[in-house]
């Protein structure tokens, strides 16, 4: 990070299955995006609604979140990572849209709610 070699970094990343937050803050530097959709996509399957990144939806498939106490805290532990990142401003807004889509699951707001 120190050298800023954001480049290096994200050839490494595509090496690595779960990059340290080092690493990601090094990616961050010159390519946000990209940082951004790493994490994004360590999400589990329907955080986010419809597939914005890798994945695609299939005809008949669910694209809803997993209801389970595991999968909230693994969504957590990902905005905690974003947050550690890109900052509280921005990880309040993605907290807020994904709360937002799943209204009724109040075992989330709790998760999340350091973010809230």
């Amino acid at each position: 990070m120190d050298e800023r070699l954001s480049d290096a970094a994200l050839t490494y990343c595509a090496i690595v299955d779960y990059p340290p937050l080092p690493l990601l803050r090094t990616i961050a530097i010159e390519h946000p995006e990209s940082a951004k959709s790493i994490i994004l996509d360590a999400m589990p399957y329907g955080t986010m609604g419809t597939p914005a990144f890798r994945f695609t939806v299939e005809r008949g498939v669910d694209n809803t979140l997993t209801a389970r106490r595991a999968t909230y805290q693994q969504i957590a532990k990902q905005l905690r990572r974003f947050a550690a990142v890109f900052g509280d401003e921005e990880t309040c807004v993605l907290a807020h849209e994904i709360v937002g889509r799943y209204p009724n699951r109040t075992a989330l707001r709790e998760e999340l709610a350091f973010a809230l």
